[in-house]
Parts: structure tokens; C-alpha cells; sequence
């Protein structure tokens, strides 16, 4: 386990494309995935800050957003990011949602199957007014939430998603609604295991949203990645 993730996931993230080349990536969707994340990360790998820990870099994140009028998580499940976040931000105009079925993932992630991650659909117990949460898939609350209210910017969006379709659809969703000074947040952007999905979904999705963003933070040989959004959709001629 220490080898794997101190020595072989930071080896792969910033070389895949040198130790898998031409016909062995793509013999496999997940190697062909870690070529791409290595071509991605390794201009960016020098260049941002890294830290110990999520809770550090969240912290990171924040200085460097200020006060967010809005912090949208989708995969909440027991809620420990949730309640970070709601105990660091205090002022009283802040919202507050988390996105989740609360039964687990749906479908297998890298090595858990689905359901993994279950809370069984108990909804975080969380005293603050300022959260509420919208329950159920992602392409079923989002475009009744988005109906409902706009975007308050600046604004944090979380993504711990995991799957690659659960990702997709919060990009192709909100990612076209982000504003220059927001802040996004992948929880395993970086997971070699699973680069298929969270990171894949991002380097598809990224040229169809008209976004500019640029890694800020990372935990140190660890997955989470915090990016600041420096132009928004449709900015650009």
C-alpha cells in the first residue's frame, strides 16, 4: 500500500505516458486514462501548492476564494467535507447543498462495488440553516435546482462523484454556469486506479466547456486536486 501510493501513483501521474506507450494503452481504458492524466498533470506538477492533507488544501482553497456565497458538493455521503466547510465559513449568507442519493455508488468504481459508500439514505445531521440537501441522482436535482435559483458567486464546487457519467453530468451542468474566482474541487482527480473516471470525464468534457482553469493545489501523492477558475464559458471570442 505505502509503495503503491508514495513511489508508483506519483511515478504514473506525471510519467504514464512513457512507461505505457502506443499499443498497450490503448489495450486498456484505464491505461490509456493515466497517459492522458500524465500529459495533463506534468506541466501543472511543479507548479502548484501542495499540502498534507484535504482539509489542508480546502483551507488553501478558501484563502484563496475568500468568503463563498455558494459551496455545491455532489457525493456527500456521511459528510465530512460538508461540515468542514459549513464549520470554516461562517457567514450567515453562505448556502449550502450537498447532492447524493445516500445509497452508495451505483455502479463499480475501481475496485468497490456498487453501493459502496452507502449511507444507507441517512442524510448527514448537520445544525446550520444555512444547508439543505437535494436528494437522488444527479441528472434528476439538478435541473430542478438550477430552475429554481442562480448560481451566487464566488462559489466552491466539490466534485467527489467518482464515476466518470456522475462527473460528466455535473460538468456539462454547472460547469458552463462557473464564473472567473470560483473554485472546483476533485476528490480524485489523480486516482490512477480510477482514472477513467473522474479525471477522464474532466479531459472530455473540458474543450466542450469554454472554461480556463489552473491547478492551484494538490495533496501531496494523494488524488485531491483544487482548480481556480480563470475565465468562464463564453469569455473568449
Amino acid at each position: 500500500m505505502w509503495l503503491r501510493r508514495r513511489v508508483l501513483a506519483p511515478l504514473l501521474r506525471r510519467h504514464g505516458d512513457r512507461v505505457f506507450l502506443g499499443p498497450i494503452a490503448r489495450a486498456h481504458p484505464r491505461l490509456e486514462a493515466i497517459v492522458r492524466m500524465a500529459r495533463w498533470w506534468r506541466p501543472w506538477s511543479s507548479r502548484v501548492a501542495y499540502h498534507r492533507s484535504r482539509e489542508e488544501l480546502y483551507a488553501h482553497g478558501l484563502s484563496e476564494i475568500g468568503t463563498p456565497r455558494m459551496y455545491l458538493e455532489f457525493g456527500v455521503a456521511k459528510g465530512a467535507s460538508l461540515r468542514w466547510w459549513v464549520g470554516h465559513v461562517t457567514d450567515a449568507s453562505t448556502t449550502f447543498v450537498g447532492f447524493d442519493t445516500f445509497e452508495g455508488i451505483p455502479e463499480a468504481w475501481g475496485r468497490q462495488p456498487a453501493g459502496s459508500y452507502t449511507a444507507h439514505g441517512d442524510i448527514p445531521d448537520i445544525d446550520d440553516d444555512r444547508v439543505r440537501f437535494e436528494v437522488g441522482r444527479f441528472e434528476e436535482t439538478i435541473p430542478g435546482f438550477l430552475d429554481a435559483q442562480e448560481l451566487s458567486h464566488p462559489l466552491v464546487l466539490h466534485l467527489d462523484a467518482d464515476l466518470y457519467a456522475s462527473t460528466e453530468t455535473v460538468l456539462r451542468t454547472i460547469g458552463p454556469l462557473l464564473s472567473t474566482g470560483d473554485l472546483v474541487i476533485f476528490d480524485e482527480l489523480l486516482d490512477v486506479g480510477t482514472a477513467e473516471h473522474e479525471f477522464l470525464a474532466l479531459d472530455d468534457l473540458a474543450p466542450t466547456l469554454g472554461l480556463n482553469w489552473t491547478p492551484i493545489a494538490a495533496v501531496d501523492n494523494g488524488p485531491q486536486v483544487a482548480l481556480a477558475v480563470t475565465e468562464p464559458a463564453g469569455a473568449s471570442p
